[in-house]
């Protein structure tokens, strides 16, 4: 498997093993690392500490980060009047 970062401009390959691709497929940024787990438990992909595992290599990696949760906006176009305001 491999991971590239344009923005960083490197390419890591990785060696995996089958369940890799089936935790990589939950990491859309939607669940927590306890919502992963679950979801592998419950669908029989891979048991706590291999994903635990997998994201600890990622994260070692610098393949996977912890973003911090965007803030609300107040209206639609809010977002775009920061970022054009450099706030």
């Amino acid at each position: 498997m491999q991971f590239t970062s344009l923005l960083d401009m490197w390419i890591k390959d990785f060696d995996v093993e089958a369940q890799v691709p089936e935790i990589l497929r939950l990491l859309d940024g939607s669940r927590t690392e306890a919502d992963v787990v679950t979801a592998c438990l419950e669908a029989s992909v891979a048991t706590r500490d291999q994903v635990v595992d997998v994201l600890g290599v990622l994260q070692d990696e610098g393949v996977l980060t912890t973003a911090p949760a965007p803030e609300p906006s107040t209206d639609r176009y809010d977002r775009q009047r920061r970022f054009l305001d450099g706030s």
